[in-house]
């Protein structure tokens, strides 16, 4: 059989991108994030602000010819606390919004003023980028409290865009971890946390 004229085939190269620097071209997301911070941009208008940001990088990617876009590849600080936070890998916080206890996490204050213990930073493996380390107690209830790879992918749809996720697996989030008592490996908790990600 003679191979097909490659006009027939269509495109026989798809390019793809595991994420995008999310601090925007002219650093919008440091200075959105510490208005925040100082108390002179809400809540909704961070969010706000940060979602024209997303928005113009999937743009962004389409013009100069990105064929699989990614969708949960932002942070507003730290994609590893995101995960975190999202399925419960974090000391229990009740007394702020999810956004506050998210600095709070992060920082160790919240932009209300609100103080507490921030996670420890770490190294991101052997590289010089730091994450914060999610903490997995043996009586750590793992599970899905919101569903930020579901929310960025529906972000996108509802612009029209369909986008791959980028999602951090379950096996590199558990190795990030730490138990913070010293009594089991984080990974032990595998099989707890693979529901969640399903």
């Amino acid at each position: 059989m003679a191979p097909a004229d490659a006009g027939d085939m269509g495109p026989m190269i798809r390019t793809a991108v595991l994420g995008f620097p999310r601090i925007g071209p002219d650093r919008e997301l440091k200075r959105l994030v510490e208005k925040h911070w100082q108390g002179e941009l809400s809540a909704e208008g961070l969010l706000a602000a940060t979602h024209e940001l997303r928005r113009a990088s999937r743009s962004r990617l389409v013009d100069v010819g990105v064929s699989e876009v990614p969708s949960g590849d932002f942070s507003l600080y730290d994609h590893v606390l995101d995960l975190a936070q999202a399925v419960g890998a974090v000391p229990t916080l009740a007394e702020g919004t999810p956004l506050d206890d998210y600095f709070l996490l992060a920082r160790g204050r919240a932009p209300g003023g609100r103080v507490g213990r921030a996670l420890e930073m770490t190294k991101w493996f052997d590289t010089n980028y730091h994450y914060l380390v999610p903490e997995i107690a043996p009586e750590t209830r793992l599970a899905l409290r919101f569903n930020p790879i579901r929310q960025a992918y529906q972000e996108a749809l509802a612009e029209g865009r369909k986008t791959r996720p980028v999602v951090l697996g379950p096996v590199s989030f558990l190795q990030l971890s730490k138990d913070p008592t010293g009594q089991a490996s984080p990974l032990a908790r595998l099989a707890d946390l693979l529901p969640v990600y399903a």
